[in-house]
């Protein structure tokens, strides 16, 4: 990964629309600047990019420059032969907040269009760019990636850790992938023989029940046999039965019909003579009718001439009523026109009232609205120097940790300086003060023991002097950070209220806005009121409805009619109805037809009554000869429903015994069929025992203590020789760093596999911390440049950067010079490199050098 062009927008202290670090064709840069100015913010950003992690413990929404509620990071970097392009983006609105990731690439064919590998979602897209890096977050600044007072973060690790880093930049994690399918195919393997195992006992307990089912199938056999005779014999003595019944039942149904006919034949004769009865009386009626035809005319002529009079009437009445509906319709739309125009002149009265209220009030609306903006602007000021006293916080307490790392190498080099004039002294007392120099290899004696001596005592008090002054200062910004502390904490509590204010400050604004289309409203509704009250006093609605009631009148007054005479009519009509001579005169019509059809009837019937009474007779001895037959039947049918009980148990019994040979049966046949089946199984659970053994031995192969430790054991000599090959040009050849991977384990004897970091210089083998910060900082430089060339050298990888934050403070000036000189070194190693630094006669020494300026409206980047 070679790093192009970094914009970063409101990102920490970088604040506006975009800030650019253009790094096209730069390869050995210098990153420059007071402390705080945003220098480490910039390499905050690649890693906030990359992996969406920028410093430790600081959330997203802490990250976004103080007054925005969004933030965005741009990284261009080229990867093999394309150019790659991430784009992270996070805005934060009240409680919530959301981050959008984006990926792009860019090949040389495509020239400036940039191709689209997003994902579906930010999780994806994050899984997306850590398969195209080929590392985690913690494997890049472990390794070429040395933030700011981060220098150690290989060294101080414990040897479990720097194990891990170590895997992942050889990219051991596919042997874990392999371990674990290993260990899941050995698990499987040793699940598949657990239950072959089991299904061979079950099948060795099943075939001991063979014997068993034989025995049992001979008795029920033997058994069977015995009930298929039974049911023969009561089946034919159930036929047998059935013929007899079948016999009796058609004997039986005879009588029945018989009885039947018999009942149906007295029913038709009681209603024959019945209709002889009625026809005889109708008879009677139909000859007097006849015989009064001429009175009946004359009363049906009289009742015509009624009802036409009657109806002429009628049809004048129902005119004059459909013209009074139609006149109450229309003076019901009359009276609903006004009805509705009074509801909207009330209506109008009363939006004029409360518009006139909201209007008058417009005064005190405008005073709360001032008052509200004075109090935003005191707090708008606030704000303002708020994000000064935090830059101020953050400066002091980078101040506090560089003098606190001074204060540190101090102490550790004045400790140094004494050590070695005790083992100096010590020497030189063991024998009899004669001896060689055991730091410079010259001879020294009495008077040269003492220079030496007074040249180390200066030394000393000048590391305690400087020691001293260290921590003055420290105490003097110690003071000033609780200083600057409490004048945040006051200036937080007091712009708490400036979002409530804010709320203020638009509501009344609107409220204000919304009284000059009040004042349009009114005018609009105090003319509209007026036209209707004028509508109102004058009648003017309605007038289609009016024009129609007036015609309606008109012909309400035109139409002839005489209540008495309709009457008159209708009482004549009504007393000719009653003497029946409408019904008389329509019988008349048909009364010579029908009188004639009676007769005839008549003579019909009374023949019927002779012939049913002569069939009567013949049925009543047909069925006193049937009767005998019906207590036969009873008798029977009860012996053909015992019969047939016997004949179901019979075969029930039957049915059984053959649903149980046939289990048995079943049940022999399985045990064959396991006994074949046992051999297969007990093939496959010796196929499954020896699958099992080769995935235990590939699991221990590719685990932790297998391949993945020879690979271990195999890179380590190469970053011994990178290491030493640089601390030995910092240090002129004084000091050494090995790699241990295995030590004694104190409580056994047995090998414990470790990765101990071993320092030796001329005073012996100490452990790391005893070294001052100077010679620590060399030590984890070297150490780190090294995993950085191997993560560089690592197939897939491709990291081609190298990023240095400070570390130069904890060196003389002497240490600079060997640490600018080791960068040198190794700058072929690397197509880019980073070096950071606020120090300023190192930032000349670099053939580019870049400046991050901070101002009160945020940092910035000048190029020279």
């Amino acid at each position: 990964m070679i790093p192009v062009r970094l914009t970063v927008r409101n990102f920490m202290c970088y604040r506006g629309d975009g800030t650019v670090l253009d790094l096209e064709g730069v390869h050995l840069a210098c990153l420059s600047g007071e402390n705080g100015a945003g220098k480490s913010a910039l390499l905050g950003a690649i890693t906030w990019a990359l992996w969406g992690k920028a410093r430790e413990r600081v959330g997203d929404d802490e990250l976004i420059s103080q007054g925005a509620n969004e933030m965005e990071v741009d990284y261009e970097f080229i990867l093999a032969s394309c150019r790659y392009r991430v784009v992270r983006k996070r805005s934060h609105k009240g409680n919530s907040g959301s981050t959008i990731l984006e990926l792009q690439m860019q090949t040389e064919e495509e020239g400036d269009t940039w191709k689209s590998l997003t994902g579906h979602n930010v999780r994806d897209t994050q899984d997306k760019i850590t398969d195209l890096l080929k590392m985690e977050y913690e494997t890049f600044i472990n390794s070429a990636f040395i933030l700011q007072g981060r220098a150690d973060e290989f060294t101080v690790k414990n040897p479990a850790e720097r194990k891990k880093v170590l895997a992942d930049i050889l990219g051991l994690e596919q042997y874990d992938r392999l371990e674990e399918l290993a260990k899941d195919q050995a698990k499987d393997r040793k699940l598949k023989a657990e239950g072959l195992d089991f299904r061979i006992k079950t099948i060795d307990n099943d075939l001991l029940k063979r014997p068993i089912y034989v025995k049992e199938l001979e008795e029920k056999e033997a058994d069977l046999i015995k009930a298929q005779g039974e049911l023969s014999i009561a089946k034919e003595e159930l036929h047998a039965l059935q013929v007899r019944h079948q016999e009796l039942e058609s004997g039986v149904r005879r009588l029945e019909e018989l009885q039947t006919r018999q009942q149906r034949r007295m029913a038709g004769m009681i209603d024959v003579q019945a209709r002889i009865q009625q026809n005889t009386a109708r008879k009677g009626e139909l000859e007097t009718l006849l015989s009064q035809r001429k009175q009946i005319e004359k009363g049906y002529k009289d009742w015509e001439v009624a009802q036409e009079e009657e109806r002429r009437f009628s049809e004048s009445i129902a005119a004059v009523m459909a013209l009074q509906k139609e006149q109450g319709d229309l003076q019901q739309k009359i009276e609903a026109e006004r009805v509705m125009l009074a509801s909207e002149e009330r209506q109008l009265a009363t939006r004029v009232r409360d518009l006139e209220t909201r209007i008058a009030g417009r005064a005190k609306l405008e005073k709360q609205l001032d008052d509200v903006l004075k109090k935003l602007d005191d707090l708008q000021q606030l704000k303002v120097r708020n994000e000064d006293t935090k830059c101020q916080r953050e400066n002091l307490e980078i101040k506090w940790r560089t003098l606190n790392a001074e204060k540190d190498a101090c102490q550790a080099e004045g400790n140094q300086l004494a050590q070695k004039l005790e083992l100096l002294a010590k020497t030189h007392a063991q024998k009899n003060g004669h001896t060689d120099c055991p730091l410079c290899g010259s001879g020294l004696g009495a008077d040269g023991l003492d220079r030496v001596r007074k040249s180390f005592d200066v030394d000393i008090q000048k590391k305690r002097a400087e020691y001293s002054t260290k921590s003055k200062e420290m105490d003097g910004v110690k003071t000033q950070l609780a200083e600057v502390t409490a004048t945040l904490e006051k200036e937080r509590k007091q712009l708490e209220p400036l979002p409530s204010y804010q709320q203020e400050q638009a509501r009344f604004a609107h409220a204000i806005a919304q009284l000059d289309t009040d004042q349009e409203e009114l005018k609009k509704a105090q003319t509209d009121l007026g036209a209707l009250k004028v509508r109102l006093e004058k009648d003017d609605y309605a007038r289609d409805e009016r024009k129609k009631l007036a015609a309606v009148a008109a012909k309400i007054a035109k139409a002839a009619y005489s209540e008495d005479g309709h009457k008159a009519a209708r009482e004549k009509m009504q007393t000719l109805e009653v003497e029946g001579y409408v019904r008389r005169y329509h019988s008349l019509e048909s009364a010579g037809s029908e009188l004639s059809n009676l007769r005839s009837s008549l003579d019909t019937d009374r023949k019927s009554v002779e012939n049913w009474t002569a069939e009567q007779q013949s049925d009543l001895t047909e069925i006193a000869a049937l009767q005998p037959q019906v207590d036969q039947l009873n008798d029977v049918t009860q012996q053909v429903s015992a019969k047939k009980q016997e004949e179901r148990e019979l075969s029930s019994r039957v049915d059984e015994l053959l649903e149980v040979r046939g289990e048995l049966r079943n049940k022999i046949n399985h045990c064959d069929a396991l006994q074949e089946e046992k051999q297969l199984v007990m093939v496959q659970y010796k196929t499954a025992l020896e699958e099992k053994s080769i995935y235990d031995d590939l699991a221990t192969a590719f685990g932790k203590k297998g391949i993945q430790a020879m690979i271990i054991e195999n890179v380590i000599p190469e970053i011994e020789d990178e290491a030493n090959t640089l601390l030995n040009r910092m240090t002129d050849g004084r000091m050494n760093v090995q790699f241990a991977t295995q030590r004694d384990a104190k409580s056994s004897k047995s090998i414990i596999e470790t990765l101990d970091i071993n320092i030796s210089d001329e005073v012996g083998t100490r452990a790391y911390e005893l070294y001052s910060g100077g010679e620590a900082f060399r030590v984890n430089f070297a150490v780190r440049i090294a995993l950085s060339k191997l993560l560089a050298r690592r197939a897939g990888a491709q990291l081609q950067m190298l990023v240095i934050d400070e570390g130069f403070g904890t060196q003389d000036g002497q240490g600079r010079d060997k640490l600018v000189s080791a960068i040198r070194s190794i700058q072929e190693d690397f197509e880019k490199i980073l070096v950071v630094t606020h120090i300023e006669e190192l930032k000349g020494e670099f053939p580019v050098r870049i400046d991050v300026v901070k101002t009160e409206t945020g940092s910035y980047i000048v190029t020279g």
